[in-house]
C-alpha cells in the first residue's frame, strides 16, 4: 500500500516539475555587440528544468536582410557555458530571409541547456567575434534588471533639456580671438568596451581646424570607466565648430566656448532599434552652454539640408561646365538651400549658425572646383565612359571674388568648423589663375639661391670671385660681413632684385587681386594667408623666427602676435623637454647602399628583433601612425626590439632635428640615393613603409601602408617568442 501511494505521489508530483518554470519577458540587456545585433532582440527567456528557451526576433529591414545562427552558440557565465541543443522556427548555420514581405521579420526560438537557476545575469555568445551576435549582461531577475538600468540608462532631464530652449530674438555673439581653452565633456551611457574590443581605442578625440596653420589638429582624452569623459580643447577663436569623434560610434559637430564648459550625453541603448524604424542614430544631448545653438547643428533637418546641399553638385551637370558656369550653379544653389534653413524651428542665432556652416560649405566647393570638374571627366562615376578629349578648364581672374559674393570676410565666419580651410582654399585658387604663391621661406630660398648662381645672370670679375664665395658662405649664417662684401652686395644686389621681380610678378598680381576682392585695407583672408604661410612651421615643431614674428608685430591684430610668441615658447619648451628625457639615438649612415647598408644598419642589433620605420617630415600618414604606436612602444621598453627610423634628406634638417627627438629610438637621415636603394630592395611604392627583422638577422616581414598597432604588436612578440 505505502508502495502504491508513492507511485501515486510521483506521477501528480513528475507534471508539477516539468512545468514549473520562470519566464522573463523582455528582459534588460547590459550591453550587445554592434553591427548585427542592432536589429536583433530577446522577446522572452523561459527558464525549465530540462531546457532554457530563448524567444528572439530579427528585424530584416528589407527583403534581401538576411542573418544566420551558428550551432556553436552557448549561454556563458564567467568560465561555465551552456551549449545550443536546437532551434525552431529556423536552421542553424544557415541563411534566414524574410518571409512575411510586409514586415520583414522572422521570429525563432533557441533552446540551450538549463542553466543554474540562481544565476543573475547569463551573456548570449555565438561567437566571439565581435561581428557575430552577442548579448553582455542579460538580466535573470528584477534585482538584476535594475541594477543594469541605473547603469545604462539617461538620467531624467537629459533628454527632454531641448524642449525648455526659447528663442529670445537674439543674434550669434561677435566672435573674438582668443587662446582661452574651452572644455568638452559628457557621459556615454549604456557604453561597454566589451562590444568594440580592439576596434576601438576607447578615447574621445576632438578635430578642429587651427586657422593658424590652415589644417585640422586633434586632441583625445580617454573614456573613464565610469562613461564619462572630459577633454580641454586649445582654441584661437572665442567659438568653434569642432568634430567630435568616438569611433566607430559617435561622429558629431559641437560648437565650442573658450573659457566655457559645453555637456554633451550620448544614449548608447538608441543604435539597438528595429530597422523598420527611422530614427536609429545617436543622437546628442547637449546642456548648458550653446546648447541651443548645437540642437540647431546637429538636427536631422539641418545635417540634411548641408549633406543635401554638398550632393546638389553632381558629376553629370558639371562635368562640361567652364570655371564661370560652375561658380554661377554653386552659388544659385547655395541661395536656394539657405531658404530651406529659414523654415526650420530654431532660434534666430542657431539658423544664423547654420548659415555660416553652409556659407563654409559652399566655399569650400568653390575652392575645390577646378579639381571636382576633372574628376567628372577623368574618373567619373560607375558606368560612364572618362572623357578622352578633357581639358583642364582654365580659372579666370573673376573666378576670385566668390569670398565677396558670399560675405566671408568676416569674424563670425571662424564660427565654421572648416573655415580656416576656406582661406587656404582661395589661395590655392589665386595659385591656379596667378601660379604658385612664394611663401617667406620659399621667397628666402630663392634669394639665396639666386646669390649662389649670380654669375648665370651677370659677369663677376676674377677678382670678386673670391668675395662671392665667402659671401654666399654666410647667407644662411648670422655671420657679419666684411666691409669688402657688402659693398659687393651693393653693387649686385639690382641684378638679383631685378631676378626675384621677374619671379614674383605671379605674386604682385595675386597681392592686386587680393586688395580688389577685399578691398587695400584690413581682410582676414588677407592676414590669414600670410599668417598660414609663416605659421606653417609651428605644425611641424619648428618656430618661427625672430624676422618674421617682427613682420606679424605689424598687423592689425595683436593677438596674431601673441599667439605666435606663445606656440614658439610652447615648441622650444617641448623640445628642450624631450631632449632632456633622452631615448633617442642619431647616427651617421656612411656611403654604403643597398644591402651593404642594410646590414650596416642592424649589425650593432644582433639578437634582437628590429622595427624599421620608413618616414619623412612631410609624411601625415608617417606622423600620425608614430601617434598610434607610441603606447606600442612604451610596451616593448626593455624587452629585446629596437625602433629604427629611416628619413632621406628630404625631411628639412630643422623639423628632423625637432621631431626625432620625441621619436624614441636610433634615427638614421639617408642621402636620396641611399633611400631609394634601400625602396627598391624591397619595392616599396611609397611611406610609410616597414620592415622587420627577427632575431636571426633575417627579414621576416615588409610592405607599404600602415596596418595597424595590433598587427605589429602581434608580429613583434612573434618574433620575440623565437
Amino acid at each position: 500500500m505505502k508502495k502504491l501511494l508513492l507511485s501515486l505521489t510521483a506521477l501528480f508530483v513528475m507534471p508539477l516539475v516539468l512545468l514549473a518554470q520562470r519566464t522573463i519577458e523582455n528582459p534588460v540587456i547590459g550591453a550587445r555587440s554592434t553591427g548585427n545585433c542592432t536589429g536583433f532582440f530577446i522577446e522572452k527567456i523561459e527558464l525549465a528544468q530540462k531546457t532554457t528557451k530563448l524567444n528572439l526576433i530579427y528585424y530584416h529591414g528589407s527583403k534581401n536582410g538576411g542573418f544566420r545562427i551558428a550551432s556553436g552558440t552557448t549561454l556563458r557565465s564567467g568560465d561555465k557555458q551552456w551549449k545550443l541543443i536546437k532551434a525552431e522556427g529556423i536552421k542553424l548555420d544557415k541563411w534566414v530571409f524574410p518571409k512575411d514581405n510586409d514586415k520583414f521579420i522572422t521570429r525563432f526560438v533557441l533552446n540551450f541547456q538549463p542553466i543554474d537557476d540562481s544565476l543573475e545575469t547569463i551573456d548570449f555568445v555565438e561567437d566571439d567575434d565581435l561581428n557575430s551576435f552577442i548579448f553582455y549582461d542579460i538580466a535573470l531577475t528584477d534585482k538584476a534588471a535594475e541594477e543594469i538600468k541605473r547603469r545604462i540608462s539617461v538620467p531624467d532631464g537629459v533628454k527632454t533639456y531641448a524642449k525648455n530652449i526659447k528663442d529670445n530674438g537674439q543674434s550669434l555673439d561677435k566672435n573674438e580671438f582668443s587662446m582661452e581653452p574651452a572644455t568638452l565633456k559628457g557621459t556615454i551611457y549604456g557604453f561597454d568596451k566589451r562590444c568594440f574590443g580592439t576596434r576601438m581605442s576607447g578615447d574621445v578625440t576632438v578635430y578642429i581646424y587651427n586657422p593658424f596653420y590652415g589644417s585640422q589638429v586633434s586632441y583625445s582624452a580617454p573614456i573613464n570607466p565610469d562613461n564619462t569623459f572630459e577633454l580641454e580643447v586649445p582654441m584661437t577663436t572665442k567659438y568653434q565648430i569642432v568634430y567630435l569623434i568616438v569611433s566607430p560610434v559617435i561622429s558629431n559637430n559641437v560648437l565650442l566656448t573658450a573659457g566655457k564648459t559645453v555637456v554633451v550625453d550620448f544614449d548608447f541603448c538608441e543604435v539597438y532599434k528595429p530597422w523598420e524604424l527611422t530614427d536609429r542614430s545617436l543622437n546628442p544631448y547637449f546642456s548648458g552652454e550653446n546648447a541651443d545653438l548645437n540642437y540647431a547643428l546637429t538636427n536631422a533637418q539641418a545635417t540634411n539640408i548641408i549633406r543635401d546641399y554638398s550632393r546638389s553638385i553632381n558629376d553629370d551637370e558639371i562635368a562640361n561646365l567652364s570655371m564661370a558656369e560652375y561658380k554661377d550653379l554653386v552659388i544659385k544653389n547655395y541661395h536656394i538651400f539657405r531658404k530651406n534653413i529659414d523654415t526650420l524651428n530654431f532660434t534666430k542665432r542657431g539658423k544664423e549658425l547654420l548659415d555660416i556652416e553652409l556659407k563654409s560649405q559652399v566655399a569650400y566647393q568653390l575652392s575645390m572646383g577646378r579639381h571636382f570638374i576633372e574628376r567628372a571627366n577623368v574618373s567619373p562615376s560607375k558606368g560612364k565612359e572618362p572623357n578622352p578629349n578633357f581639358e583642364r578648364p582654365k580659372t579666370g581672374r573673376d573666378y576670385l571674388d566668390y569670398p565677396k559674393i558670399l560675405g566671408l570676410d568676416d569674424i563670425n565666419m571662424f564660427y565654421a568648423s572648416m573655415f580656416s580651410y576656406n582661406i587656404a582654399g582661395w589661395g590655392f585658387c589665386t595659385q591656379d589663375v596667378f601660379g604658385k604663391n612664394l611663401s617667406w621661406e620659399e621667397y628666402n630660398n630663392l634669394v639665396n639661391q639666386t646669390w649662389k648662381e649670380l654669375e648665370s645672370y651677370t659677369d663677376i670679375p676674377e677678382n670678386e670671385k673670391q668675395v662671392h664665395a665667402s659671401m654666399v658662405e654666410k647667407l644662411e649664417k648670422s655671420d657679419t660681413r666684411t666691409d669688402e662684401e657688402k659693398a659687393f652686395f651693393k653693387k649686385y644686389y639690382p641684378v638679383v632684385d631685378k631676378h626675384m621681380m621677374e619671379i614674383q610678378r605671379g605674386t604682385k598680381e595675386a597681392n592686386a587681386c587680393m586688395n580688389e576682392v577685399f578691398g587695400s585695407g584690413g581682410s582676414f583672408f588677407k592676414d590669414f594667408i600670410k599668417l598660414q604661410e609663416y605659421c606653417r612651421r609651428l605644425e611641424n615643431m619648428r618656430v618661427v623666427p625672430d624676422s618674421l614674428v617682427a613682420e606679424i608685430e605689424k598687423m592689425r591684430f595683436p593677438f596674431y602676435a601673441e599667439y605666435v610668441k606663445a606656440q614658439n615658447a610652447a615648441i622650444t619648451a617641448k623640445i628642450e623637454a624631450e631632449k632632456a628625457r633622452g631615448g633617442y639615438f642619431t647616427h651617421q649612415a656612411g656611403e654604403s647602399e643597398g644591402d651593404a647598408l642594410f646590414v650596416d644598419l642592424i649589425k650593432d642589433f644582433k639578437g634582437k628583433v628590429v622595427f624599421i620605420d620608413f618616414w619623412n617630415t612631410w609624411c601625415g600618414p608617417c606622423r600620425s601612425a608614430f601617434k598610434e604606436m607610441e603606447p606600442m612602444e612604451k610596451e616593448f621598453e626593455g624587452k629585446d626590439v629596437v625602433f629604427l627610423y629611416l628619413a632621406d634628406e628630404s625631411s628639412p634638417l630643422e623639423e628632423y632635428n625637432n621631431l626625432i627627438v620625441s621619436m624614441k629610438g636610433h634615427h638614421y637621415r639617408l642621402t636620396a640615393k641611399q633611400s631609394s636603394s634601400l625602396k627598391n630592395k624591397w619595392k616599396f611604392s611609397g611611406i610609410p613603409s616597414y620592415v622587420i627583422v627577427g632575431r636571426d638577422g633575417m627579414v621576416k616581414d615588409f610592405h607599404t601602408g600602415f596596418h595597424g598597432v595590433d598587427y605589429y604588436k602581434a608580429k613583434l612578440n612573434e618574433e620575440l617568442s623565437k
